[in-house]
């Protein structure tokens, strides 16, 4: 009767295994959904019901090892039939054993999983392919260079990526189902939160600068692209939320402006010194037009046009310097030398400034010599800046000061006058 009953059946694959895996019997339903006749499959190994992979990893052997440990095996793979194609179905493998208990072979029935005589093929192939959507998804995120996440419309947290993990200094399980609120700061959390409505309020989404301190202690600035993900046409079902870390950008481009600002500071400070040496030179100009002119005076006028010449001449070397420009730097070139003649070389230079005011200028030298070392050229422009700007703003017939004194270790220059002077609160930021 039940062998009857195994060749009447056409919706069920039932056939018998030997202890080896070889095909011993095989019914009209096994030929049906696999593809083989009985005289083709019988002795055959059964591997090739299987796919090469489960072939591979010995998965027939498996099955009836564990069907004769635990007296039944049942699972849901992939099968293989006749011309090749693949189709999804439960199978049930028992042990048959002779009235001795001795090992005869195994019974196999292939079939779906709630008993119906149907092939689950389709199904099965729409999970595995929905399956593989989601296993695409899931690497496409992770490899993304930046964060990303999706919150549900309450603000909670249903996916984020490795990148956003670590950003946040949390976990997945810590992070899902939890709030802006619930894991950052309230500041953090508030503007997280705005752009969240915002995004969902426009179909297009926004993109934003959004800041968060990493593990890293610094605070991270990110552009940020929040959206809408929707269920249907006209409804928002999730906000989803891309970021990349702009923070180097960012530091680049205030680091471009630092020396764009230096540049503009450093052309201004040039044009300023360019006009120093030309007074003492148009000074000398209007003195070579008098008649009767002494050899040594006109000795004189020419060294001192020559010195300002050349004092103009590294200026235009430094305007011409752009790297200097770019870090705002003017070349030191220092030497040994007296500071009486950088004294009597800016005197000599600001001389038609203080004539033209009616300055009285008192120049006080200790009578010893005072040697240093520093570049002439900046330190006579120093002093004559001072000398400049003591006559510019001392009213007219105003008395002018300048000593030179060795204090300690240090020669001390000053310049002092009987002019408005600087308001107290802004001497701090005179020199910075």
């Amino acid at each position: 009767m039940f062998r009857l009953l195994v060749e009447i059946v056409l919706d069920h694959a039932i056939f018998v295994v030997d202890s080896e895996g070889r095909v011993r019997t095989w019914n009209p339903g096994a030929e049906r959904l696999l593809g083989y006749r009985t005289d083709e499959i019988i002795g055959q190994s059964a591997n090739r019901l299987f796919t090469p992979e489960d072939v591979e990893h010995d998965v027939p052997r498996q099955e009836r090892d564990r069907a004769l440990t635990l007296g039944r095996s049942e699972e849901d793979r992939w099968h293989v039939r006749k011309d090749g194609s693949r189709f999804w179905c439960n199978g049930v493998m028992t042990p048959l054993c002779d009235e001795s208990g001795e090992l005869r072979g195994f019974a196999k029935i292939l079939r779906d999983r709630t008993g119906s005589t149907r092939d689950i093929t389709d199904r099965k192939r729409a999970e595995e392919a929905l399956r593989e959507s989601e296993q695409r998804f899931a690497r496409f995120m992770q490899h993304l260079p930046g964060l990303a996440w999706i919150k549900d419309l309450q603000g909670r947290y249903i996916y984020a990526n490795d990148a956003a993990v670590n950003a946040f200094r949390t976990t997945r399980a810590k992070l899902y189902g939890k709030t802006d609120a619930e894991v950052f700061p309230p500041e953090t959390a508030a503007q997280f939160k705005e752009n969240d409505r915002r995004a969902v309020s426009s179909e297009a989404g926004v993109q934003v600068i959004e800041t968060l301190q990493h593990a890293d202690g610094v605070i991270h600035h990110s552009l940020v692209s929040k959206f809408p993900i929707f269920a249907s046409e006209e409804e928002a079902a999730l906000v989803g939320g891309m970021a990349i870390d702009i923070t180097d950008r960012l530091r680049a481009e205030e680091s471009l402006k630092e020396a764009d600002r230096l540049k503009d500071e450093f052309l201004a400070m040039l044009a300023h010194e360019l006009r120093n040496p030309l007074a003492p030179i148009r000074n000398a100009l209007h003195i070579l037009k008098m008649p009767g002119m002494s050899g040594d005076m006109l000795q004189h006028l020419r060294d001192m046009a020559e010195r300002q010449v050349q004092h103009m001449a590294r200026l235009l070397d430094d305007l011409l310097d752009v790297s200097r420009i770019s870090r705002g730097r003017i070349e030191l070139r220092k030497e040994i030398l007296d500071i009486t003649t950088v004294v009597s070389r800016s005197v000599e230079a600001v001389r038609p400034l203080f004539e033209q005011q009616q300055h009285e200028l008192t120049v006080s030298l200790p009578p010893s010599s005072l040697r240093v070392e520093a570049a002439p050229t900046r330190l006579e422009q120093v002093l004559t800046n001072l000398l400049n700007n003591a006559a510019k703003y001392t009213d007219r017939g105003g008395k002018i000061r300048l000593t030179a004194q060795h204090i300690g270790g240090e020669v001390v220059l000053r310049v002092r006058d009987t002019g408005i002077g600087i308001a107290a609160e802004m001497l701090p930021f005179i020199f910075s």
